[in-house]
């Protein structure tokens, strides 16, 4: 009885109730945040500068942890002086672990000279600038690994030339199309040849033959 009177088993008391309500309030927080995101995806959006407004979807939102619904939406970054960037961002097409760089553009000399004044920050822009060139560029390798192999030109053996090169993509956001210049249907099809001899798969991209008929189309058959 005497313990329970004491000034120590009373702080202890006090010190172990206070510890549970906190932990209450943690698990409550965290159970009712869970529900909230629940059937969203996550994805982390920062600017350069850190400063810039973001958007999305038309919305002003701060920049980091974004819970969006599935499908596509649109960022935007602005700042005074910088043209405003737009990104789409597909949820199909997002990692919880990756993170989406904005970096509005310096259009205008006070941007640019805001810039020279912030040599810190033009580091950044250009350090993310070259990751986010290289990230999409292995990811274009993923998709059409026969793209490294490209631009290949040579002769046809029949005085002619056949030019097989990347261009622009036949669907907003894919990866660039096989663009091939080739004389005859005969060549077509040696080149279709040629891209299985390497391990590729031609049904795997889209293949567009300069002004003439796509030996993989069947559609008029």
């Amino acid at each position: 009885m005497e313990m329970n009177k004491s000034p120590i088993y009373k702080g202890l008391r006090l010190l172990l109730i206070f510890v549970c309500v906190c932990v209450s309030i943690i698990i409550a927080w965290r159970v009712s945040t869970e529900l909230h995101h629940r059937g969203l995806v996550k994805i982390t959006v920062q600017t350069i500068p850190n400063d810039s407004l973001l958007s999305l979807d038309g919305k002003t939102v701060n920049a980091g942890a974004i819970y969006l619904k599935p499908g596509t939406h649109t960022l935007k970054a602005a700042r005074q002086y910088f043209d405003t960037v737009t990104e789409q961002v597909n949820t199909k097409n997002t990692s919880p672990s990756e993170v989406i760089y904005l970096l509005p553009i310096p259009s205008s000399p006070s941007a640019i000279g805001w810039l020279d004044q912030h040599p810190d920050i033009q580091l950044q822009r250009e350090a993310q600038g070259g990751l986010a060139s290289e990230i999409l560029q292995n990811q274009i390798n993923k998709q059409v690994p026969f793209i490294k192999q490209l631009p290949l030109v040579y002769g046809d053996g029949q005085g002619g030339i056949v030019n097989i090169s990347p261009g622009v993509p036949l669907h907003p956001g894919g990866p660039p199309a096989v663009y091939v210049t080739a004389a005859t249907p005969a060549i077509r099809q040696d080149v279709l040849t040629y891209m299985r001899s390497r391990g590729y798969d031609p049904a795997d991209m889209d293949i567009v033959f300069y002004g003439q008929s796509n030996p993989l189309d069947t559609s008029g058959d």
